[in-house]
């Protein structure tokens, strides 16, 4: 072999290896860093939900209509309240 087939081998070489490996310069003070590969994450797949019972979604009727009850009376009482002058206090 010549000196100028070891120095074609050498290059060809030292191309590969740059292309393997990236070399990021960033602010670092002029050292090299290898940039790194994130894996790749699969999301899982997600199970459908049940469909909810007739009675379940009765019974959340149920409880709507009570909520929505005890609101107004809140709110009635507080209207009361607001309407009576407050007592002197002596």
């Amino acid at each position: 072999m010549t000196d100028n087939n070891i120095d074609d081998n050498i290059d060809k070489q030292l191309d590969t290896i740059k292309d393997e490996e990236p070399e990021v310069e960033d602010d670092t003070g002029g050292h090299s860093v290898v940039k790194k590969e994130e894996p790749v994450v699969n999301k899982p797949i997600e199970k459908q939900k049940k469909p909810r019972s007739q009675k379940q979604i009765d019974a959340f009727e149920r409880c709507r209509k009570q909520r929505m009850e005890k609101i107004a009376e809140k709110k009635k009482l507080k209207e009361t309240e607001k309407k009576k002058p407050p007592a002197k206090k002596k």
